[in-house]
């Protein structure tokens, strides 16, 4: 059975105007290297229309905490009124991309109690119980393995976003 604790609920920045969708995605991975994280793809769509594209991404990005618990960081990407251009710099060509964007970021801890009695549905109670009101300090110890790396996503990407 696994466990998931929300730490950050959703959120998010708007961003309108011209971007790189080539360097937005080794942005993203210039800072799992820094911060020892693995990413998991969930969701890339896009759909194209006669004038303008739509991107849509959902990533999970965690980092394993102990032998049962991984900390989460999902990041959904939209990207809207996606339109491809042309601009050149001292001589060089590059295509970038212009639009509206909206990144909405989620934390949580999963747990996998797989091995435990966490499997009967009276031990999980009895657990919560003993975890909200007896044992306070377990309770939220590992969120801050949560908390820092989604605020530095957010701001990593957030001044991404603001350097164009």
């Amino acid at each position: 059975m696994e466990e998931k604790k929300l730490v950050v609920d959703g959120i998010r920045f708007t961003y309108n105007g011209p971007f790189d969708i080539y360097e937005f995605h080794r942005e993203i991975d210039r800072w799992m290297e820094r911060k020892h994280f693995q990413k998991e793809i969930k969701k890339k769509q896009e759909q194209v229309e006669q004038d303008h594209k739509r991107l849509e991404y959902v990533f999970e990005l965690w980092h394993k905490l102990s032998n049962y618990s991984i900390a989460v960081v999902r990041m959904k990407a939209f990207f809207d009124d996606v339109v491809d251009f042309e601009v050149e710099r001292k001589g060089h060509k590059r295509m970038l991309q212009s639009g509206a964007v909206l990144v909405v970021f989620d934390g949580f801890i999963e747990e996998n109690i797989d091995d435990w009695w966490g499997q009967k549905p009276w031990w999980a109670f009895l657990k919560s119980l003993i975890d909200k009101y007896i044992w306070h300090f377990w309770w939220n110890a590992h969120d801050d393995h949560v908390i820092e790396p989604c605020y530095d996503l957010y701001d990593t990407l957030y001044k991404f976003f603001r350097r164009h």
